[in-house]
């Protein structure tokens, strides 16, 4: 019954909710939104929880499972009084271009794949922010009894992951620049293709094209081939799959798996080179050739990309 959902009539009971479980109380209807930091020991806040409910991704409206099991985007409460919120000791989410879900069997836990990497064992702080005055309280994660993996082990896992984690921030952050100037690209010399310029926009959206990718394309599945170029929208999802496969035991990465991450890096690294490239040559080029018509030229984007942490 491995990721298969259990039918409604199937007696069960839900389990207790996964993580930290953190409670605080309000003595008055606070007048602003209120939020929940988890912040690690050098004062990086490593979780953010909002009053304000997140905004639904567009999976969560073609689920493959029951909606009933899936877990509703919900915020934190600001009820007079004792509330609760759960922390799952992960990062937060991280942006991606596609999801899916991680089927667990609770009804109305189903998360939204990928999670952010689950937290080392160790001290960190909560803190709480109500109309501007801040709360904190220190919590202690401690390692799973049941596993006997080696902290140096699970420190590795971790470096894996969170190299993993910043892959996917950085293809999120990157493909912006690139679709903005293809959007703006776009609407210059529209369905002209014999003039010089028309030739030029051409050239540059196509190249635009595919560094930045579909980003409403699904995500690749483990077991489709990956594509034969990369692109920026490619590598988010790469890194996402990666991340949910590394990210399901207590184990120190294998030197495959390591070399395999290093390429996806690699290719990250090419894709920046390339859009580097697009900026200081085809965009001067077109540029030059809007100036030459009287016509506004393009913006030069700022050359600030991100790539893969070390």
């Amino acid at each position: 019954m491995y990721n298969t959902p259990f039918p409604r009539e199937v007696p069960q009971a839900p389990n207790p909710p996964d993580g930290a479980i953190i409670y605080y109380s309000l003595a008055t209807k606070p007048a602003a939104d209120i939020a929940i930091e988890v912040l690690d020991a050098n004062g990086n806040a490593i979780r953010h929880i909002s009053s304000v409910t997140p905004m639904p991704v567009r999976e969560l409206a073609r689920p493959p499972m029951e909606s009933f099991w899936l877990a509703s985007p919900r915020g934190l409460t600001t009820n007079v009084g004792l509330n609760r919120a759960t922390w799952d000791l992960r990062y937060d989410p991280p942006p991606t271009f596609a999801h899916g879900f991680e089927f667990n069997g609770n009804p109305g836990t189903t998360p939204m794949a990928p999670e952010g990497p689950l937290t080392l064992p160790g001290v960190y702080t909560v803190r709480l922010t109500v109309d501007g005055k801040h709360y904190t309280q220190t919590m202690t994660v401690r390692a799973d009894p049941r596993s006997h993996v080696p902290a140096a082990a699970l420190a590795a896992q971790h470096g894996l992951l969170m190299r993993l984690y910043s892959g996917i921030e950085a293809t999120w952050a990157d493909f912006r620049p690139v679709a903005e100037l293809r959007d703006a690209v776009a609407k210059l010399a529209a369905g002209d293709t014999a003039s010089e310029l028309g030739k030029a926009t051409q050239t540059l959206r196509a190249k635009l094209d595919s560094i930045a990718g579909d980003s409403s394309a699904e995500a690749r599945e483990v077991w489709q081939p990956q594509p034969t170029a990369w692109s920026l929208t490619d590598l988010n999802g790469e890194f996402a799959l990666d991340l949910n496969l590394q990210d399901n035991a207590d184990y120190a990465p294998t030197q495959p798996t390591l070399a395999l991450v290093r390429s996806n890096c690699d290719e990250l690294r090419k894709l920046v080179d390339r859009w580097d490239k697009v900026v200081r040559q085809d965009l001067v080029t077109v540029n030059r050739l809007l100036t030459s018509r009287g016509m506004a030229t393009l913006a030069t984007p700022s050359l600030s990309e991100k790539l893969c942490s070390l």
